[in-house]
């Protein structure tokens, strides 16, 4: 990597000349030590959806008092209407799991390409909750479904009913009411191939369809926990509660699974490539800034804070991440009165002095330091989708091959 306090010739200065090598960041641990960021797919959509003005909408919700039946939510995108189809079911507890053999899931649904018919809701309710076993249609952008998160679902639903918000404490160690175990997409059992809609904005960029499909579910999930405690409320006959809105905006969406991801990155590598030398770029742009004045210092502090209070409430049952959590929180304690942000290129210099600690810690100072170019790196978003429709020369020698590989693929080949 240049270093931008003497390297600086015109040619020479710019946020691919300044990228980090990729012998050092496509290593497993390294990987695995990444944080969010500003260019991630769940970022990128909301701040479309709050650029372009999407209207969101719940034309349906037809649950009795158990809160079982159908519900649609809606999202109108400069005029395009994208209809996310949810159904829920009573199953028994022993057969609620989150592995991917599952056959009965508390709900399933669908991102459904437009408005559906009552035809298409009752094709829809005949085989989405049958999720692999039924038929989808390229009508259906994305398939999926969740289980509650029995200890804090029922725990909201309780006290909601009896007028008392749940338990905080229980909130932050779960975070979650609902937990996806699948979210397919591109072409999966019959739903539209990707090509069919990667050339409307903003699905363009991979994986806004599954993220506006997750985003919209996760509102429900909310929706559906008030319903369900105000119809406990009337057989109780107490007063409930609605869930407070702060503890709404907290809750996100669990994931039980990550099954496709090993096999996504070796089937993908153009898109990976994408993906990171995005995020590369965006890092890149942050070291080219040669100084910063006491306002922009203050809102690194600041987005420092904020990401180090969140740590702060991380808790995991795993015992290895676990103590990278303590340990992380111990060196952004020990980091944060020591931030070179008054020397020259001040971005470049806390990241250089972040490489005495943890990966994590490296990682999550690349997440920062891309977060503080704010809307100035928006725009590399857009780059990272790629059309892997490339072909090798068959009558290339083997020699020529092998030189390929040992070019761009060095890093895997040291892989035992």
């Amino acid at each position: 990597m240049n270093n931008p306090q003497t390297d600086n010739s015109a040619d020479t200065i710019s946020p691919r000349n300044l990228l980090r090598l990729p012998d050092d960041i496509m290593q497993l641990d390294r990987m695995g030590s990444s944080f969010q960021h500003r260019l991630s797919f769940i970022r990128q959509l909301l701040r479309h959806a709050k650029q372009g003005n999407w209207r969101f909408s719940k034309p349906l919700a037809d649950w009795d008092d158990d809160g079982y039946g159908t519900a649609v939510y809606q999202a109108d995108i400069n005029g395009d209407i994208y209809s996310v189809v949810i159904f829920t079911q009573p199953i028994p507890d022993d057969a609620r799991s989150d592995r991917v053999i599952a056959e009965q899931w508390d709900a399933c649904f669908c991102l459904y390409d437009g408005v559906p018919d009552e035809a298409a809701l009752n094709r829809l309710r005949d085989n989405v909750p049958k999720q692999e076993k039924g038929r989808c249609t390229p009508n259906e952008m994305v398939l999926a479904r969740a289980n509650k998160s029995m200890r804090l679902f029922e725990h909201a639903v309780e006290n909601l009913a009896k007028g008392m918000q749940p338990d905080t404490e229980m909130i932050q160690q779960i975070g979650y009411l609902m937990r996806t175990t699948a979210v397919y997409g591109s072409g999966k059992f019959g739903c539209a191939n990707r090509e069919k809609y990667c050339k409307r904005a903003p699905f363009h960029i991979p994986f806004q369809a599954e993220m506006l499909s997750v985003y919209l579910f996760r509102q429900f999930t909310i929706d559906w926990l008030n319903h369900i405690a105000a119809q406990r409320a009337k057989q109780q006959n107490t007063q409930p509660a609605m869930l407070d809105e702060k503890i709404a905006q907290y809750l996100g969406i669990g994931n039980a699974t990550g099954l496709g991801m090993a096999p996504f990155m070796v089937n993908h590598p153009v898109l990976i490539h994408h993906w990171v030398l995005a995020r590369e770029q965006a890092l890149g742009t942050a070291f080219l800034v040669d100084a910063i004045g006491k306002d922009k210092q203050q809102t690194f502090r600041a987005l420092y804070h904020r990401a180090h209070h969140y740590l702060l409430g991380w808790q995991v049952d795993d015992e290895m991440q676990s103590q990278r959590i303590l340990i992380l929180n111990d060196e952004l304690a020990k980091f944060k009165d020591n931030l070179p942000l008054d020397e020259p290129y001040p971005y470049h210099a806390i990241y250089q002095a972040s490489q005495q600690y943890s990966l994590e810690m490296q990682e999550l100072m690349v997440s920062l330091l891309i977060e503080a170019q704010g809307e100035a790196i928006d725009e590399l978003g857009d780059m990272m989708s790629a059309d892997e429709a490339f072909t090798l020369n068959p009558a290339m020698t083997i020699a020529e091959l092998q030189t390929l590989l040992e070019t761009h693929y060095g890093w895997a080949l040291q892989i035992d």
